[in-house]
């Protein structure tokens, strides 16, 4: 008995690590079951229905099923709406993961019809500003759980149980790989596959991934095993037999077919080196285990054929012939092909290390660079360890196979899915071949007193990755803005204080930068203040629109990003919620403008009234929008130019000059409308929105017509212009000859600012000065009674430019 308890304690202590470090694991697979909103995974809410479908009707679903629409209270939300993702699309999959899954919760209630809605205007359906959330979060996903929060929180814990039976498969081919004698290496090389988001993520969430990864580090395993020593051919046909659950649970397990072959190709290899009787008994062997794993996955894919007369159901990919595929690398040039390839690595390598949520959440960038770092030094470890250990020569030509059948499976994947880059989840089931390199290129750190040491540094960083990802990635991503104490503005908000019906005032507005080309970024902040609660969930539209109505690019999402829809609104809620958005590409000549960002609020699918109406403070009607202060819309303004021998026609103070007019006649219709053309220039950046005057004067001075507009009719108002800039602006007058009495008239004009009433000076140097402002040109009208004896009248042009 003594022998026997310590044993027992001989044993616990060899495998302590490893139990810790699936006790970590499980733990943080929690924690992220319980920070992930329900549904904020791929196609979660396709795959529970899987599930449901299979517990109410005891039977697998129809591929193209189109799931009922949840009852919901939401009147923006269209009738004929189904409210899913898809559920088709996730009922053609092969259905182990959804058996299992429905036997072992046989007694979960799985009737609750609700769902969180979904949220259709996220990043995932083609709302780049729209936020990464799929679906609406509302209180009944709170703790306690109840309904569908407490099925969905449930069935996760079963993936996480999946993700901790691979990590055991991890633990076991690390033994394999690193006997003999004790050793940390198999622990570690356990963690640094557990502590990967992508994995842990898979492990805490419904999906089908989790579990086609731990059937495939199992096969791994056991192909590790059957080539440890001699020939196993009992562990080969287990090999395969996960090979073809895998294949039953997704059709990515198709990627373990390359190594289970290569596998089969070495036994036969040694078992050829026995002897003709020994490879006889291996070949029929291998014979039978063939045709037995063939015939698991054989029942779906005939059952498919005959049902919908297609093996993979709308998989056209998985049935195409390879060499048509490699044809279509001629469609490319070499760098073309050099650079989708590149480009493709890159993707695989960031979403080996996390692609979270809907497929769309992804590491920090600064994570992700350090994680490149760290993946250089492990390469350099491989290279240092062949090198300079050739005592380790067995685990220096393993590495080299590894490396090789990660190559060959990238590409295997890559022509499966039609010259796509692999995600790195489609690789969960080859985890374990990147824990190994990771672990034996680290460990190539080492000292006497610590000869581990870069294995645990590796282990310990990826760990510190995997416990960092819930609190500065997930949590963030699916968070609702923080509530402000009051509604006073900070400064740069303009204070708007207008209600959109009963619902909500926006307080104020906030643009950014003043200055904004196209193809750059525009911030807009709106300040909002609840006033009462609704089931509906409005979409808020911020275009920006230029004075001729150009439209210049725009966002329309729900607030918050789609994290605080309107539904969840509290009356007394004040927050700011960001929009962001790239500038479009302006028309030909149409730069610069001035643009106005236009908000309102909108039931998309309303037919009738769909846009909120907007009211000021005092209760009246303001229209169905509410409008920035306009921001400039163009290019920098080029430096000013040098001062040559040309002067301006005139400065008007030190802000802007007049270069030249156009378009002043010789001769002028009775009655006709003036045109001018003016060419300004700012010297600085003026101090207001100018206004031009035009007075036409008699031979005393008194006004007899005039034409008060600012400059560019508002279009590009002068407080815009930046310094070196040049615009041209066209000004009417209609000049009343036909009320003329006989003499010789003036033409003057100047500058003011509207506000202040004040003209802006005119420089010394104008061309040719007068009281009233630069004069433009002299006319004489002449008359005989009531008659003109000229139907003309004559202008004396001094204005340089004129015709």
């Amino acid at each position: 008995m003594v022998q026997i308890v310590e044993a027992a304690r001989l044993k616990a202590r060899t495998h302590r690590l490893a139990v810790v470090i699936g006790l970590v694991f499980v733990g943080l697979a929690l924690w992220y079951n319980v920070t992930l909103p329900i549904g904020e995974s791929d196609n979660e809410a396709s795959h529970y229905r899987y599930i449901q479908y299979i517990k109410t009707y005891r039977d697998l679903p129809p591929a193209f099923y189109q799931w009922p629409a949840p009852p919901s209270t939401d009147q923006c939300q269209s009738p004929s709406s189904t409210d899913v993702q898809d559920p088709e699309h996730q009922f053609r999959q092969p259905p182990l993961y959804y058996l299992l899954t429905s036997v072992a919760f046989f007694w979960l209630d799985t009737s609750d019809p609700w769902w969180p809605p979904t949220n259709h205007y996220s990043v995932h359906s083609n709302h780049p500003d729209g936020g990464y959330n799929v679906a609406i979060h509302t209180e009944r996903e709170a703790f306690p759980y109840q309904g569908t929060a407490l099925a969905v929180r449930l069935i996760r814990v079963l993936s996480s149980l999946f993700g901790l039976l691979g990590l055991i498969a991890v633990y076991l081919t690390g033994r394999l790989i690193f006997q003999p004698g004790p050793s940390p290496l198999p622990a570690l090389m356990m963690a640094v596959v557990g502590f990967v988001p992508t994995y842990t993520f898979a492990a805490s969430v419904i999906n089908n991934d989790i579990l086609v990864g731990a059937l495939g580090l199992w096969c791994i395993y056991f192909c590790a095993l059957s080539v440890r020593s001699g020939v196993r051919i009992r562990s080969f046909a287990l090999a395969t037999i996960c090979m073809a659950l895998a294949f039953l649970t997704k059709y990515n397990g198709v990627i373990l077919l390359p190594i289970v072959t290569l596998t089969g190709v070495v036994l036969l290899v040694r078992s050829w080196r026995a002897g003709n009787a020994r490879l006889n008994r291996s070949l029929r062997a291998l014979g039978l285990i063939i045709a037995i794993q063939t015939l698991l996955p054989s029942w779906w894919l005939l059952r498919n054929k005959q049902l919908y007369g297609d093996y993979f159901i709308n998989y056209p990919n998985m049935i195409q012939p390879f060499t048509t595929k490699i044809s279509w690398l001629g469609a490319f040039t070499v760098p073309e092909l050099v650079t989708r390839l590149t480009n493709g690595v890159k993707f695989t390598f960031m979403t080996f290390w996390g692609l979270l949520g809907a497929d769309f959440v992804v590491l920090p960038e600064w994570l992700l660079n350090l994680l490149a770092i760290l993946t250089g030094l492990v390469v350099v470890g491989i290279i240092y360890q062949r090198r300079v250990r050739r005592e380790s020569g067995s685990l220096n030509r393993l590495a080299l196979i590894s490396l090789l059948v990660i190559v060959i499976n990238w590409w295997f994947l890559y022509f499966l899915i039609n010259l796509q880059p692999a995600r790195g989840r489609y690789l969960l089931p080859m985890f374990s071949v990147m824990g190994f390199l990771l672990i034996w290129g680290s460990s190539a750190l080492r000292t006497r007193r610590f000869p581990w040491l870069g294995a645990y540094l590796t282990a310990g960083a990826i760990m510190a990755m995997g416990l960092f990802v819930p609190l500065g990635v997930l949590r963030p991503t699916y968070a609702t803005p923080a509530l402000a104490a009051d509604a006073a503005l900070l400064p740069g908000e303009q204070g708007t204080y207008a209600h959109f019906g009963d619902i909500a005032e926006l307080v104020g507005i906030e643009v950014e930068p003043a200055s904004v080309a196209p193809f750059e970024l525009l911030d807009v902040t709106l300040v909002w203040r609840a006033l009462k609660t609704t089931p509906n969930n409005y979409v808020v539209g911020v275009h920006l629109m230029a004075a001729d109505k150009t439209y210049f690019g725009g966002a329309a999402h729900l607030p918050g990003k789609g994290n605080f829809a309107t539904s969840l609104w509290q009356p007394g809620d004040i927050f700011r919620d960001r929009y962001r958005f790239y500038l479009q590409a302006a028309p030909p000549g149409t730069l610069p403008i001035a643009g106005q960002v236009k908000i309102s609020m909108y039931c998309p699918n309303a037919n009738s009234q769909p846009d909120i109406p907007v009211l000021d403070a005092a209760g009246n009607a303001q229209g169905d929008a509410v409008y920035s202060t306009p921001i400039r819309i163009g290019l920098s303004a080029p430096n000013p130019p040098p001062q040559g021998d040309d002067p301006p026609l005139a400065r008007f103070g030190d802000e802007i000059a007049l270069q030249q007019v156009t378009g002043l006649p010789p001769g002028l219709h009775l009655g006709a409308e003036l045109a001018l053309d003016f060419t300004w220039q700012a010297l600085a950046h003026p101090r207001a929105d100018y206004t031009l005057y035009l007075h036409l004067l008699d031979g005393q001075g008194n006004f007899q017509a005039g034409a008060d507009k600012s400059l560019t009719q508002e279009r590009y108002p002068s407080g815009m212009w930046l310094a070196g800039e040049t615009i041209t602006d066209t000004h009417r007058l209609t000049i009343p000859v036909a009320t003329l009495p006989s003499g010789t008239y003036q033409l003057t004009a100047g500058l003011y600012d509207p506000v202040t009433q004040e003209r802006l000076p005119l420089s010394a140097d104008a061309a040719q000065a007068h009281p009233d402002g630069l004069l433009l040109g002299p006319a004489t009208l002449a008359r005989h009674g009531h008659h003109l004896t000229d139907r003309h009248a004559e202008w004396s042009v001094i204005a340089r430019g004129s015709p």
